[in-house]
């Protein structure tokens, strides 16, 4: 029998001797003694709380876990090989945002630093790769830089409109993070048209 019907089956043997006014002792879904300060009407409440505790510690343990696991992958990807590239994560603050940037490494040489998209750092390796043209490197790095610009900008805007209280401003600031988010798009659809 699995724990949870034997717990069920505990829980309905207390509903029974509540019921009968038996004597036998009380216990509670964890097979520990109800304290014996319980009214015989409150201990099989008693032992629906110990249950529901028992299912929040368990909860609880897998989020730990959870979270553990999750910095330790953040802490084991802080770069990425292909061949003879690395491309290194960096994080940086920006208007109050956290955000990675990307440095494409060479045989240990950082060659292009803080790229703002992943996929100019793909690009540039790809390029470097196959085709090994200076002159599309330094269009995606173009890109990159003008996407950065506009991510700038975009998180500017996004921590003012959040401070300001006058509507006017409010919504001068939501249009300018609108236009500076319209040309973060362009610009990585163009990167993206390069990979």
């Amino acid at each position: 029998m699995n724990n949870e019907s034997q717990d069920m089956l505990k829980i309905l043997q207390n509903l029974e001797n509540a019921t009968n006014n038996k004597s036998a002792p009380v216990v509670d879904a964890s097979g520990n003694s109800v304290p014996t300060n319980i009214s015989k009407d409150a201990t099989e409440m008693y032992n629906i709380l110990a249950k529901l505790h028992k299912v929040q510690d368990a909860t609880d343990t897998a989020a730990t876990n959870i979270v553990t696991e999750s910095e330790s992958v953040n802490k084991a990807t802080d770069s990425v090989g292909i061949d003879k590239f690395n491309i290194v994560l960096e994080r940086h603050n920006i208007s109050g945002y956290v955000k990675t940037y990307y440095t494409v490494v060479e045989n240990g040489i950082r060659r292009y630093e803080n790229l703002a998209l992943f996929e100019s750092a793909m690009a540039i390796i790809k390029n470097e790769l196959f085709k090994n043209d200076a002159s599309k490197s330094k269009a995606i790095t173009e890109y990159d830089s003008r996407y950065a610009s506009a991510l700038e900008e975009a998180a500017k805007q996004k921590r003012r409109q959040k401070t300001l209280t006058e509507s006017v401003e409010s919504d001068i600031a939501a249009a300018k993070h609108s236009v500076a988010s319209d040309k973060m798009h362009k610009m990585k659809t163009a990167i993206k048209k390069l990979l």
